[in-house]
This record gives structure tokens, C-alpha cells and sequence, in this order.
């Protein structure tokens, strides 16, 4: 028996991925402000992979399933990551603040 995949239920990542997708067409001026707001509404609410596929139906073709949301990294640039071998600067900084402010 073949599976419907129109009513399989939709994930948080498949609603995630709808949304960030209709925020793109929105930029693009394809939605206005209130059909965005209208879809982006109906896609947190989705229940199925249906629900969501016809709220990108007449918009240009976008695989929801292969989309992937654009990494917003804690720590972009890998040379500034934390090394616990030297001094916190922020540390340093609220020191010399409370020495030149109270002193």
C-alpha cells in the first residue's frame, strides 16, 4: 500500500523550514505583508506535510524538504572561540572600570 506523505505529520523542522522559505518570498515581494503574516500563522499550526506543501503551492518551486535554514552559529569565527589558557578580558575590562570609576 503506498503512503500518502500529504498526511504525514510535519515536524518542527518541517514548519521551521516552511516559515524561513515564506519569509524569503515576502522578501522577494511574491507575498505581502499580510499573506505573509496569513501563511506564516497557518504554517506554526500545521499539522501534516500537506498543510504545509499548500501554503508554497503558487509560489515558485522550493523543495521544503531539501531546504536548509542558513546557520546562525554561536561563535562565526572559529579563531575567537573561548581558550580557557587566557585571561577573560571581560574580567579585565569590569576591573580596570571599577578602578578608575571608584578609585
Amino acid at each position: 500500500m503506498a503512503s500518502d506523505s500529504s498526511r504525514i505529520r510535519a515536524s518542527d523542522a518541517d514548519r521551521d523550514r516552511v516559515a524561513a522559505l515564506l519569509q524569503e518570498h515576502h522578501a522577494e515581494g511574491r507575498l505581502s505583508a499580510e499573506e505573509f503574516s496569513e501563511r506564516l500563522d497557518a504554517a506554526l499550526r500545521a499539522r501534516t506535510l500537506g498543510e504545509l506543501d499548500e501554503l508554497l503551492a503558487d509560489l515558485p518551486h522550493a523543495d521544503r524538504r531539501r531546504y536548509q535554514l542558513p546557520d546562525a552559529g554561536i561563535n562565526p569565527h572559529p579563531d575567537r572561540l573561548y581558550d580557557p589558557g587566557e585571561p577573560d578580558r571581560g574580567v579585565e575590562a569590569i576591573q580596570f572600570a571599577k578602578r578608575t570609576v571608584f578609585a
